[in-house]
This record gives structure tokens, C-alpha cells and sequence, in this order.
């Protein structure tokens, strides 16, 4: 995700999260561990690296 769609997903879930929701209820920690793990790039493992991964596991 670019950083402006990052912000965009961070600031519906601090929205969610601040709704009158009882099922939904995050402190203010949390909310900052979410825009944190939010503001740095996903790193996903290549075809060939999971597929090396399986090969060793045998499956």
C-alpha cells in the first residue's frame, strides 16, 4: 500500500475503533501500534521463497 492508503486504512480503523462499539474498543496504544505498523512497507516472500519454503517441509 502506497503511504497515503496506509493512512486512509489507518484512520477508518481509529474511526471504527472510537465509535460508541462496545465490540470494538482500543485504547490509545493500540490505535498508535496500528498507525505504527501501518507506516512501515509489507514485506511478502517471493513465489520461489514459499516454494522453496514448501519443498523443505516436503509438502
Amino acid at each position: 500500500m502506497s503511504p497515503q492508503q496506509q493512512d486512509e486504512a489507518a484512520e477508518v480503523l481509529i474511526s471504527i475503533a472510537q465509535q460508541d462499539n462496545e465490540a470494538v474498543q482500543l485504547s490509545a496504544d493500540q490505535i498508535a501500534e496500528i498507525k505504527h505498523r501501518l507506516s512501515e512497507p509489507a514485506v511478502y516472500a517471493t513465489d520461489e521463497q514459499v516454494e522453496s519454503l514448501f519443498q523443505k517441509m516436503g509438502i
